[in-house]
């Protein structure tokens, strides 16, 4: 299953950056011109002034995708370098 993790700063007009260490990233449609809105997908989205960021993680080189965040694989455990640095111990645990 594909599908995409988009969250819309509502009506931010500079983009920010994460702070933290970890494989996830964080793409946002000012730096990045694949963070993109779309019309007949979400119009929500379109018609809502900010910044629209999509996070994914690294899948192997130059490649990204949010579904490697949120796995169907429910019994698997989840690789420590995923979580934020500042995510307490026991939030981690599954």
């Amino acid at each position: 299953m594909a599908y995409d993790i988009e969250i819309i700063a509502v009506n931010q007009t500079v983009p920010v950056y994460a702070d933290f260490l970890t494989e996830l990233s964080l793409f946002n449609e000012v730096d990045d011109k694949n963070t993109m809105r779309y019309w007949g997908i979400w119009p929500f989205f379109s018609n809502t002034h900010g910044i629209l960021y999509s996070l994914a993680a690294k899948y192997k080189d130059d490649i990204y995708f949010s579904f490697l965040i949120c796995d169907g694989d429910f019994e698997a455990e989840v690789p420590e370098r995923l979580f934020p640095s500042w995510l307490s111990q026991d939030k981690k645990r599954i």
